[in-house]
């Protein structure tokens, strides 16, 4: 089975983004944002970068129905992905048991049969992004998946300790049953743990902006 690359934009520059897929043969990029734009980096916009990509005779398709930012899932068992803590992971985790990622991920599977393709999000590491668990279900239906870190660094995925291949096109996160000793949950790994705290300071610094613009004595007139 073919390859599938992943790589996140962040604040690098285009041009080095642009070396590390020329670097590992890509000539597809699906960017699997669920808005191609970015207010901090524009230059990955949707309307400026497949011009740049088309320089290094890369094609451009964009792919809304892999993009993240899913909604919680009212009629799935939250059990059933109770893997994840972060729950924007444990939202598209639901989400990606549905139709329409599973024909995204079709048509994915399609074009890497004669295309080299990378999955472009703007998370720099997979492990803050939902391209990991896109990388899963690519690796549940028999292809390698390769995250491309830095030009020189390509890091080989391994699927999720919690996964559980369900069905030929199906990966959940289920929940660890509990005993007496257990305290229910599958140990975290390290990129976990990591993309905990980092959500935690995120939402501190997040309420921390919102009580200053809310303090008069901390605004600015």
């Amino acid at each position: 089975m073919p390859t599938v690359f992943t790589i996140g934009h962040s604040n690098r520059s285009p041009e080095t983004v642009l070396e590390m897929l020329v670097e590992a043969g890509v000539d597809l990029l699906a960017d699997v944002r669920a808005f191609p734009r970015s207010r901090s980096n524009p230059a990955f916009n949707v309307d400026t970068f497949p011009a740049a990509l088309d320089e290094h005779e890369i094609e451009y398709m964009h792919f809304e129905k892999l993009g993240g930012r899913r909604k919680k899932h009212p009629s799935i068992d939250p059990a059933l992905n109770g893997y994840w803590r972060v729950q924007s992971f444990h939202n598209y985790a639901d989400y990606a048991l549905g139709d329409e990622f599973k024909s995204a991920l079709d048509e994915i599977e399609k074009l890497a049969c004669d295309r080299h393709v990378a999955l472009m999000c703007s998370e720099a590491v997979w492990w803050r992004c939902h391209r990991r668990i896109i990388a899963d279900h690519l690796m549940a239906r028999g292809h390698k998946v390769c995250h491309l870190m830095a030009p020189g660094r390509q890091d080989t995925a391994e699927m999720t300790k919690g996964a559980v291949r369900r069905s030929v096109d199906e990966v959940i996160y289920p929940e660890a049953k509990t005993d007496q000793t257990s305290t229910g949950h599958i140990p975290l790994c390290r990129h976990e743990r990591l993309a905990i705290r980092e959500n935690e300071l995120r939402a501190r610094r997040a309420d921390q902006e919102t009580r200053s613009r809310s303090s008069p004595e901390d605004s600015i007139s």
